[in-house]
């Protein structure tokens, strides 16, 4: 997948020049010419990613962000930068992973020993690696034109660290999806996508550890909605009859598709914001409002996680578009759940959960609590151990209230 939707989303401000280039300008330098040194900049930088090595091409992305983020005045203006740098990064990471770990393409590794080097890397990058390479594990079958089977049940992948275990999965649904979808005819009737549909599902079922299923499974909505956007409204048709878990699935997946599509990737203050309008105009149900919006907050955290400040501004601008319902606060309650349980020991987790807004804005303050800090802190003290313990981290890939999971656990 991604390779295509990484490079698709750093070219795509620049190929289209005056749209994309003018947004970053006008927006975060509405005072300079759209031909200015920084234009420049980036679109050298962004263009010799198709000529250079993975690693040359990620570094020279990263210096060029990092360049614009030192000329770019204002605080506001600095988080829209900011976030635009931290998408680079957990994408370049994900994309470039062999770059990023040192490993050959092509070389015969172990996916113990690439996970081992995923998970040395610090932690933010090591959660992205690692999730590379389970979509770099899955696509080495369908380069030998070998059906996956077993890929994460295999007797000795029992060495895998728990940690890994919840971006694995999701790295695989990735590669699963992106092949069964790209294997549509242009004008696909519905017999051939519910038949691809059945064929998607049997083969998460097939790969996947107990407990973590529906976590390849959500990846279907995030494909669909990047890469084949024309196939989202009979894809949702399609899994009505199907399955209705795994229609919540689809759209949490569309949710967090919504955050990465080129429109809201590149800088543009309030993109976040535009992807929650979306989500509520393209859904045909409440079902897939929930789920889409709860899939927004999941980036919008996982991705910033290491600046809660950007979080603070989306809350602060766009709070009304989220306070009809609990979804967005279910989706960053259990973001940072995965985050936990993918990354335990990231200083970054603990910062994020003691940020506080500053005391004089009330308003921020109340909202923090309130879409934030109140609900994550009771899921992550009250239910995350029930979930862990009991192996139903997959349950988190929908929204739906952590109470009645942890109830159904109990009863159970």
């Amino acid at each position: 997948m991604i390779g295509e939707l990484t490079k698709s989303i750093m070219r795509l401000p620049w190929d289209l020049s005056t749209t994309g280039l003018g947004m970053l300008t006008k927006r975060v330098l509405p005072n300079e010419n759209p031909e200015d040194r920084i234009g420049h900049l980036l679109q050298g930088a962004i263009a010799a990613s198709d000529r250079l090595s993975p690693g040359t091409s990620l570094d020279l992305v990263r210096q060029a962000i990092q360049t614009v983020d030192s000329m770019i005045p204002g605080a506001e203006n600095h988080l829209v930068l900011q976030e635009f740098q931290n998408k680079l990064q957990a994408f370049g990471v994900f994309e470039y992973v062999e770059s990023v770990i040192d490993q050959k393409p092509g070389y015969g590794v172990t996916l113990p020993e690439l996970v081992d080097r995923a998970q040395a890397l610090e932690p933010y990058d090591a959660v992205w690696a690692t999730e590379g390479c389970g979509h770099l594990y899955a696509n080495r079958c369908f380069s030998e034109d070998r059906l996956p089977k077993n890929l994460l049940q295999e007797e000795h992948l029992s060495v895998l660290p728990g940690s890994s275990l919840i971006t694995l999965h999701a790295g695989m649904g990735l590669s699963f999806a992106t092949h069964v979808l790209n294997s549509l005819p242009l004008q696909s009737s519905r017999q051939e996508i519910r038949e691809a549909l059945h064929r998607f599902i049997a083969m998460c079922r097939q790969n996947s550890r107990e407990g973590y299923t529906e976590i390849a499974l959500e990846a279907l909505g995030l494909v669909a909605r990047t890469m084949h956007p024309r196939l989202v409204p009979l894809i949702d048709h399609e899994l009505s009859d199907i399955d209705l878990d795994i229609l919540s699935l689809f759209w949490h997946g569309i949710g967090r598709g919504l955050y990465f599509l080129p429109i809201n990737f590149v800088p543009h203050f309030g993109s976040a914001g535009r992807a929650i309008e979306m989500a509520q105009t393209e859904a045909p149900h409440g079902l897939g409002r929930r789920n889409a919006i709860a899939g927004i907050a999941w980036p919008l955290t996982l991705v910033n996680i290491r600046h809660p400040q950007i979080m603070n501004l989306f809350l602060s601008t766009h709070h009304r578009l989220i306070s009809d319902n609990d979804s967005f606060s279910q989706g960053v309650s259990t973001a940072l759940i995965t985050w936990l349980d993918s990354a335990p020991n990231d200083p970054s987790l603990k910062a994020f959960r003691d940020y506080r807004p500053e005391d004089e804005d009330a308003g921020d303050v109340a909202r923090w609590e309130e879409f934030v800090a109140g609900p994550s802190e009771s899921a992550i003290r009250e239910y995350y151990p029930k979930i862990k313990k009991e192996w139903r981290l997959g349950e988190l890939f929908r929204y739906q209230s952590i109470v009645r999971i942890t109830a159904q656990i109990e009863q159970a």
